[in-house]
């Protein structure tokens, strides 16, 4: 008898963009099993400095893949926020846009990239997918508490609350915390908290994850 041929279906891709340390990539890593559960095939895309680290640790037959794009570090380092930052700003962006295009390529119409989930501590990958014409969610990692005092901020200072340098007011120069009243501007960027454990018991199709 003949060999049996098996044709492999392809799902449409989410990439999954951590910022590169281990309390970000583990909730991404998360949040990736969650949409396998969904018809998708998610991508995690890290630098090349700690990509080989998290690939070898994972387990070879989940369908997680993994991709790593050029981050002009040095393996021995120094891999501190500094390098990192000035490595998202001025080199990954061009490797990211290459990275997208490469995998619509080789994947086609059913299997192209649909959506980009970024950490928000990488937020220079909106760019990118911006100019790919992809739609993307923030993904904050801490607590959803956390994300809602950053956001408050602008209002914060410009209510006199705290100074621009973040140091608080004198309690006379304060205004009443009764009359503050942050704006709610809905953002361009859809904020996925971590706590997203109601996904895997969801029933909306794919398509419906990322409706505003």
């Amino acid at each position: 008898m003949g060999a049996k041929c098996t044709l492999k279906i392809k799902k449409p891709k989410i990439i999954l963009l951590p910022y590169p340390a281990q309390g970000h990539v583990t909730p991404m890593l998360k949040l990736g099993s969650a949409l396998l559960t969904h018809g998708f095939e998610p991508i995690v895309v890290t630098p090349e400095f700690i990509h080989h680290r998290i690939a070898a640790n994972m387990d070879p037959i989940d369908e997680i893949r993994f991709m790593s794009i050029p981050d002009g570090l040095e393996q021995e380092g120094p891999h501190d926020f500094f390098a990192i930052e000035k490595a998202m700003e001025n080199i990954m962006p061009t490797h990211l846009e290459g990275l997208i295009h490469k995998v619509d390529e080789e994947e086609g119409e059913d299997g192209r990239v649909v959506c980009m989930v970024i950490d928000l501590l990488a937020s220079w990958a909106i760019e990118v997918a911006n100019r790919c014409r992809i739609p993307a969610a923030g993904f904050w990692t801490a607590m959803q508490a956390t994300y809602r005092l950053i956001a408050a901020i602008p209002d914060m200072v410009h209510s006199s609350l705290i100074s621009k340098t973040g140091s608080a007011y004198a309690i006379n120069r304060r205004p009443s915390m009764a009359n503050w009243n942050p704006s709610c501007k809905k953002s361009k960027i859809q904020i996925l908290d971590s706590n997203f454990r109601t996904l895997n018991n969801s029933s909306m199709a794919p398509h419906q994850l990322f409706s505003s």
